[in-house]
């Protein structure tokens, strides 16, 4: 949906058996950076066996799991998705799930 140069995703495996492909995106010079070199590297500290489906996903990356203010949303609507890539925001995808994840911060670069 979104056709741009701009559009930048990094691919990274997360389990020690399931070597599940999660991908990250986001557009360069909107998302902020910092935020996505924070998920990245939390990404890379998960240490499970595997991983099956996004919402299960987000659980181990979500800083505040009880919080009432969830850090991400999911969504099955690929529109949705796309608008949150073009509003800023970072989106995940996991190889095999129906969902995708968005954080629900703000990129500091689009006045949030």
């Amino acid at each position: 949906m979104i056709r741009s140069s701009h559009l930048k995703t990094i691919k990274l495996s997360v389990g020690e058996v399931s070597k599940t492909d999660v991908v990250i995106a986001y557009l360069d010079d909107i998302a902020n950076e910092e935020l996505v070199r924070m998920l990245v590297d939390r990404i890379k500290t998960i240490a499970i066996d595997g991983v099956i489906e996004g919402n299960m996903f987000v659980q181990l990356i979500d800083e505040n799991p009880n919080s009432v203010f969830p850090q991400f949303m999911t969504t099955e609507r690929p529109d949705v998705i796309a608008s949150k890539v073009l509003g800023g925001r970072i989106v995940g995808f996991v190889d095999g799930s129906p969902s995708a994840f968005s954080c629900r911060q703000t990129s500091a670069k689009s006045g949030g």
